[in-house]
Order: C-alpha cells, then structure tokens, then sequence
C-alpha cells in the first residue's frame, strides 16, 4: 500500500511487524505503536473523521431551517386563503335573500364592504358606496348592522323592521330595497345608489359623505326644483300609511332620509324606526320614544302612542 497518498491512523490489525514496509510513502498516514515506520499519532490527527462530523452537522442544521422556513411559508399561504375566503364569504356563513331581479351575487357586496368605501355612519349602522362590477359605473348603497360579538336585539329589531317594510313597498318615491345578505356576526341591506346624496346637504350646504363634495351646481334647487322634491317626497310618505298593508309610519322624517338621485328626484330612505300600524287611523303603543329631536311631534315625548301624523308633523318641519 506505498505510495497511495493514504491518511490517517493505520487500523490496529496492521499494525504488526509483517506490514513494516507496507505503508511507505504515505505522509498522510500515522500508527499509535512504534512498529511500523510510521510517526506516532497525535491528538486530532483523525481530521478526515472530525471533518465528516462537521459536515453532517452543517447539513443537519441547513435541512432544519429549510424546514422551518417551509412550515412558515405554507402557514403564510393558509392564513391568506382562508381571510380571502372569509373576505369573500362563502354560501356557509352568508344568506342571500333578494326582493328585486338581481345581476349580482353576494360575494360582490361583501368585498365591497370595506374602509375604503364608507360614505356614512349612522345610528343602526354604517353605509358603504360599492360597485359592483357588472358595468361600467354600477354601484349600490350597503348599509352594515354589526356587532363583534352578537347583533345587538335593538339593532336586530330594526333590521327587521327595515326588512318588512322596504321588502314589500314598491313605489317610485320611496328607495327601494335590492336584497339582504345574512351573516353570523353582520347584517347587509343592499339599496339603489341616490347620486345626489341627501336633501339635508343640498339645503344647507355641508359636505356628504354619499356624495363626497360640497354642492356646487349654482340653481340646482331653486324653487321648482324644491317644490318638485317636496311633492315628491310626500307622496311617498302619504303612499305608507294609505296603500301599504299593514299600513306603515317611519318616525324618523328628516331631510338627510330624504334621498335624490342624479335628476334630483327624491326618495324617502332610513325605515329603521318604522312602525307598523294594525288598522289605519288607529294609534299604536310603542316601547320607546323613537325619531330626531327638532323633527319629532310634541306628542311623542309624552305618550307612548303614535300615529300616522308624526310623520306629518316631521314633515313639516322639512318643509
């Protein structure tokens, strides 16, 4: 075995005086016992062996954090799918319940609902601008009832409410409720979108979030255009309580739930506090005072019934 460029210690059944001269020429070679000519070895002269121990621990740790960066990656790709799926709902947790020919589907609205979108906050809820993407320029108005934990019985109550009444009102002045969309923790109603935002911005001036600007188009409601809103919105008020049945009040007439689309012709909107009546031109009980103070009628402050004429009463203070 001279001459190979062999390393290390000779192995311990070589080493006897019958392989004296088998391992010359070998520098890289050492024997423990002096009988053949070979250097003694020394401490850490098993490099090779060492230098094997050392890699394999390298490798060990590399393939450890290769590992542990792929949990990491998978848990990331998880966890996006499953906001994404909670983002776009899914037919589990969200119900659909339409009361107009709809060319939408839920997943729409709900992706919808976000910060970005938010037009208005108001006492049961707040209300979103979102388009829905089937043409160019569509869009409706979201109105959100949420809690973090359970929908409150109060807001639920007038989810309700708000249900009834629009889901079976058809009338040109009055908006007009697309669908409903159900979930465990949210409540949607979906409305047509009123371009012009409230009357209440248009006769005083202040921004609105459902329109995003301050009014700008001098004569927009001059006396005609004023005369035309007001006729219109009674006779969506009158149309409640005469051709409805049951016959219903809103209890909350003002002029920010008076709504105009982009001709300006108004809508009443907000049924929240509306009430239904069991037979017309009888009072009904109510639980609590209900409406805006400066657009509610004396009489509600200090009777729990109520009747048909608050909402004449609220309507003249539009007036």
């Amino acid at each position: 075995l001279s001459s190979n460029s062999l390393t290390g210690p000779v192995p311990p059944a070589l080493q006897n005086m019958a392989y004296d001269n088998s391992f010359l020429s070998n520098p890289g070679l050492c024997s423990p016992k002096s009988v053949l000519k070979l250097p003694a070895c020394v401490a850490g002269s098993g490099g090779s062996d060492k230098l094997s121990g050392g890699l394999l621990a390298l490798f060990l740790a590399l393939g450890l954090l290769f590992a542990l960066v792929a949990l990491l990656v998978i848990f990331l790709v998880v966890r996006d799918r499953r906001r994404k799926k909670k983002g776009d709902g899914n037919a589990a947790s969200w119900k659909l319940t339409s009361f107009q020919s709809l060319n939408f589907r839920e997943s729409s609205i709900i992706r919808g609902v976000t910060p970005d979108n938010l037009i208005g906050i108001g006492g049961s809820g707040q209300v979103y601008r979102v388009p829905i993407g089937n043409r160019a320029g569509a869009v409706v108005a979201v109105k959100k009832i949420w809690n973090s934990q359970k929908l409150d019985s109060d807001l639920e109550r007038e989810f309700q409410a708000e249900v009834n009444v629009l889901s079976s009102i058809r009338h040109n002045n009055i908006v007009k409720l697309l669908c409903c969309v159900s979930g465990d923790d949210a409540k949607l109603l979906v409305y047509e979108y009123m371009e012009s935002g409230s009357l209440h911005r248009w006769l005083h001036g202040k921004k609105d979030a459902t329109a995003g600007a301050y009014p700008t188009e001098q004569g927009a409601l001059d006396w005609p255009a004023r005369l035309r809103v007001a006729v219109g919105a009674a006779q969506g008020l009158c149309y409640m309580p005469h051709e409805c049945s049951p016959p219903v009040i809103h209890r909350d007439v003002k002029s920010s739930n008076i709504l105009l689309d982009s001709e300006f012709r108004p809508k009443v909107a907000d049924f929240g506090l509306a009430r239904m009546l069991v037979r017309s031109g009888e009072p009904d009980v109510v639980s609590a005072v209900a409406g805006t103070f400066g657009y509610m009628a004396p009489e509600c402050a200090f009777t729990w019934k109520v009747t048909e004429k608050v909402d004449v009463y609220s309507f003249g203070v539009v007036l």
